[in-house]
């Protein structure tokens, strides 16, 4: 279980800020039906394909393949930036700055990497709003602003051109009629892939559908139509021409299944999958998911090989670790290493070996969350939960071949 704490911050992180009309350059534009989101109504037709897979379980690396790097005061002066009295999360890094959301002013703010100023860029377009999820490729960045801490009221999803500084609300629950709960993208060269589902009084499914938009053109394609009423799809990770569903049941049970859809193809593929399996993340070749349900602690995640075939099982190192995602060849989890029962290290698993290197920060009572790998930087942010009275949270960013070439060998579970 984690601690009480943790699962406090978690639950401001997702109860986040709002972030939505423009502000300075950026000019917010409504898309209307008939430009953007009148998707068509036409079922593409669905074939499945099975490729020759092998799944194999491999237990945990030797200890000789476990190495920490000690992200001690010094390191910490060094590669983050501090921010008193504010809690900083889902920091992006746009090219030398960062757009991060800013809990305690409810906007999103441009960073100086060079001093830490924050100056505000995005602010709630809803008097209560707040931050769903935050999608990114350059130049594309995407936010789900909310109306009500519950998700389930009004929701808008803008897309900010970096190029050119336009802001367009490219979809939103006029459009789609999904509750923001029940809304997860993904974007892939330039097309933004929209879960969306809609439930009857009884929570069952009325429908479960995914959209594809092509963010250059503004113009929406329905891409997938369950028509399988004991499912809907809910997260969605795409990559390379595939796109990576969660299946799951329209009330608390377990999760169904993970699968994998070829969309130029419009074909499904089969996945070697035990069960449960949730919360799946893809940079291709690599899937991964973790082996358990969507709300319980993961102890292990799959990784499986696009182009060899071959699936295997991780063991997560440490305790109480949050939801493992990839990035640039790495599997990333936040989890509790050592006697500190805090969420206090970023923990690296390298897809292509079994090299497993765990950040951990030399502060105790932390919260660590939203790591993720960036030209060969290690970006995430930290907070400390010891006093709420006074705090400061951090932004780091440290270069991939120094937490490899600085780690010691051995992690402290």
């Amino acid at each position: 279980m984690r601690t009480k704490i943790n699962r406090f911050i978690s639950a401001l992180m997702f109860l986040s800020f709002g972030a939505g009309c423009s502000a300075g350059r950026f000019q917010t534009e409504l898309i209307s039906y008939k430009t953007a989101s009148d998707p068509t109504l036409t079922e593409p037709p669905l074939t499945t394909t099975i490729p020759v897979l092998n799944s194999t379980n491999i237990p945990d690396p030797d200890v000789e393949k476990k190495f920490t790097y000690f992200l001690d005061q010094a390191a910490i002066d060094q590669y983050c930036l501090e921010f008193p009295m504010l809690t900083i999360y889902k920091a992006k890094d746009i090219g030398g700055q960062f757009y991060v959301g800013v809990l305690e002013q409810n906007n999103i703010s441009l960073v100086s990497p060079e001093d830490g100023s924050l100056y505000p860029i995005f602010t709630p377009e809803f008097s209560q709003g707040h931050l769903l999820m935050i999608d990114y490729e350059y130049p594309w960045y995407g936010y789900i602003m909310v109306d009500s801490p519950n998700g389930l009221g009004d929701w808008n999803f803008h897309i900010v051109n970096l190029e050119d500084g336009s802001n367009t609300i490219i979809a939103n629950k006029e459009l789609y009629n999904s509750v923001p709960l029940h809304v997860y993208s993904s974007i892939d060269s330039g097309i933004l892939y929209l879960s969306t589902s809609t439930f009857k009084d009884d929570f069952a499914i009325n429908s479960s559908s995914v959209y594809a938009i092509d963010l250059n053109t503004n113009k929406a394609a329905l891409l997938i139509d369950n028509q399988d009423m004991d499912t809907f799809m809910s997260v969605i990770s795409a990559s390379n021409g595939y796109l990576l569903i969660e299946n799951d049941p329209p009330k608390d049970q377990p999760t169904l299944h993970i699968s994998l859809f070829d969309i130029a193809n419009k074909a499904w593929i089969d996945l070697p999958q035990e069960y449960p399996a949730s919360m799946p993340s893809m940079e291709y070749p690599y899937l991964i998911w973790k082996n358990s349900n969507r709300f319980e602690e993961p102890f292990s995640f799959t990784v499986f090989n696009m182009d060899t075939g071959v699936s295997v099982v991780r063991n997560i190192t440490g305790r109480d670790a949050y939801d493992p995602i990839i990035s640039n060849g790495f599997a990333i989890v936040q989890a509790s290493t050592g006697k500190d029962r805090s969420t206090n290290s970023v923990i690296l698993y390298s897809l292509d070996g079994w090299e497993v290197y765990a950040i951990k920060i030399g502060i105790d009572n932390i919260f660590a969350a939203d790591a993720y790998i960036d030209h060969g930087n290690v970006i995430f942010n930290f907070r400390e939960t010891a006093n709420f009275s006074d705090f400061s949270s951090y932004l780091c960013k440290i270069p991939l071949d120094t937490v490899i070439s600085g780690s010691l060998v051995g992690i402290e579970d």
